[in-house]
């Protein structure tokens, strides 16, 4: 699989290299940036932004979670943590509401829908819809500019396949050169009707002028199919700074 990997990213360009297994996405940011401000996109329960606060104390968190279930354990999970900012709405191509599809697991909550073989693919027979929410959702663009941020250091989006949609909603930040760095889980695995592939995402990320960093946290079903990954990108006015 690993040669499939290499193969594969070499026709796009890149090249696959080993990473030693101390290091994760975390201290490589922390060795080579200032990290300031950080968009928590996807939040959950609150499981990254503990993370991070640890790691970067003196930064200022914003953390998004539309369903309200999970927004209230987030709230509750980050109450002693003072540079975390909680924030019951996504973050999508569009400000306005917008259906959300529950799941049987909160994790795998998302705009898009469970594809018929989602739990084929993560070998988990209970991997099945429930219902679905109006939540409310805004644009990066929006909210940046309505809270007077000038910049993000690092965005952080977990978004179940709908990941191109948030960066759909920051084509004017990405015009601006004012996001540094972007943590992003690609779901490669038939997971959600509309999801995007692994080399949209490459190249999308081209497009904004972005380095691929590196791949994390490679996800296998029992099949050894590659289903998921987590892919960290730099902004090329950043790169030369390393």
């Amino acid at each position: 699989m690993k040669n499939l990997i290499k193969i594969f990213l070499s026709k796009l360009g890149y090249k696959l290299n080993k990473v030693k297994s101390t290091e994760n996405h975390l201290t490589y940011l922390k060795s080579n940036f200032n990290i300031k401000t950080i968009f928590d996109v996807g939040a959950h329960h609150g499981e990254t932004a503990l993370e991070y606060s640890k790691f970067f104390p003196t930064s200022k968190i914003y953390s998004f979670e539309p369903f309200y279930d999970s927004f209230e354990k987030l709230e509750n999970n980050i109450s002693s943590i003072t540079n975390v900012k909680t924030f019951n709405i996504g973050l999508s191509n569009k400000t306005s509401s917008m259906e959300f599809n529950i799941n049987e697991g909160s994790p795998t909550n998302s705009i898009l829908r469970l594809s018929d073989n989602a739990p084929n693919t993560w070998d988990n027979s209970g991997l099945n819809h429930k219902n679905h929410l109006e939540c409310q959702f805004k644009t990066i663009d929006d909210f940046m500019s309505k809270n007077e941020i000038e910049e993000i250091d690092l965005l952080k989006i977990d978004t179940q396949g709908s990941e191109y949609l948030v960066l759909e909603g920051a084509e004017k930040v990405f015009q601006k050169s004012k996001i540094k760095t972007i943590y992003m889980e690609i779901i490669i695995g038939d997971t959600y009707v509309g999801q995007k592939s692994l080399s949209y995402y490459l190249n999308k990320m081209e497009s904004y002028e972005f380095k691929l960093q590196g791949f994390y946290d490679l996800t296998f079903n029992t099949k050894s199919d590659l289903i998921q990954l987590d892919a960290l990108f730099i902004h090329k006015n950043f790169i030369n700074k390393i």
